[in-house]
């Protein structure tokens, strides 16, 4: 788990089909790409996959360093000189940033909305990368999340 926009890394350690600790120099990748758990599929197989920049310490283990800005689930695969490895690919859900209010937005009816009554009003919560922000499903399974607002002064007259 990571955050979108967040600097992440993990480790990496090779070994040879005898378990035996590999000694580096091997040529390895790493490709994220945003995933659909329903359909089993790459959700947009058009976009570029997401790469990791992967560090050779020399002695079989390799540091990857990533930053996603994509909210979602991301299949992850680390190949060595093309071939996957061990327990690849797997999956790494990045979750949205905190809320920004530039790229936050309202619709409904605003502009007839009458003090004492009743209106519908809709508010997408998205974060600094524009992911949409989403109710906590423990919470609330059909991800919407009620509100309360007040009215603080008239809209258009």
């Amino acid at each position: 788990l990571t955050t979108a926009g967040v600097i992440a890394s993990f480790s990496i350690l090779a070994r040879d089909a005898f378990l035996n600790r590999r000694p580096g120099g091997d040529s390895v990748s790493v490709i994220m790409e945003a995933w659909d758990n329903q359909t089993q599929s790459l959700l947009k197989p058009e976009e570029q996959p997401k790469t990791a920049t992967v560090t050779d310490n020399s002695d079989g283990s390799y540091g990857a360093v990533y930053s996603i800005t994509q909210g979602g689930l991301f299949r992850v695969s680390i190949t060595f000189a093309g071939v996957y490895g061990a327990s690849t690919p797997s999956l790494l859900t990045v979750s949205t940033g905190p809320a920004d209010y530039q790229r936050t937005y309202v619709f409904g009816q605003l502009l007839r909305i009458k003090a004492g009554s009743a209106a519908m009003v809709w508010v997408q919560t998205r974060d600094r990368y524009g992911n949409a922000l989403r109710a906590d499903p423990r919470e609330f399974p059909d991800g919407t999340e009620p509100m309360r607002l007040e009215l603080c002064s008239a809209v258009g007259g």
